[in-house]
């Protein structure tokens, strides 16, 4: 049964990427809209022809099509403010320390070389790291 729905679908899947150039042609080409992110996607629960269909078919009234589009963006926002947290304590808790571990190690790389009183091309490239490092880490504090 797969197989055959697999062969009966072809003319209608893309098998790309839907973030893709190509997508945005071929979904120009069928007629379709391409909304590549969710807030703007929600809205099409907000046009008149949402309204319409749901409506006309039974499945919301106005009231319920109207609760079920605030719902769906108070989800998404919630979603996001989850997300979004995460990554900031990710970013605290884990991300920073290996980055201020990664750059003592090449600090005391580099206070061993100087040691050896070699020239500073010698370490150039730790101390550019350094410098990266100091940044990065600076602007995710």
């Amino acid at each position: 049964m797969i197989k055959k729905y697999i062969t009966e679908s072809k003319n209608i899947r893309f098998e790309g990427d839907n973030y893709s150039d190509e997508w945005k042609v071929e979904a120009a080409r069928r007629g379709l809209a391409n909304t590549p992110n969710t807030p703007d996607a929600l809205k099409a629960y907000a046009t008149k022809g949402a309204h319409e269909l749901f409506t006309s078919a039974g499945v919301f009234t106005e009231r319920e099509l109207h609760a079920h589009y605030d719902v769906m963006c108070d989800s998404y926002v919630l979603k996001l403010q989850i997300e979004s947290r995460t990554m900031g304590e990710m970013a605290i808790n884990h991300i920073l320390p290996a980055a201020i571990e990664y750059q003592t190690s090449l600090a005391d790389n580099v206070g061993s070389l100087k040691d050896l009183d070699l020239p500073e091309e010698a370490y150039r490239g730790q101390l550019d790291l350094i410098l990266r490092i100091s940044e990065n880490i600076n602007a995710i504090k």
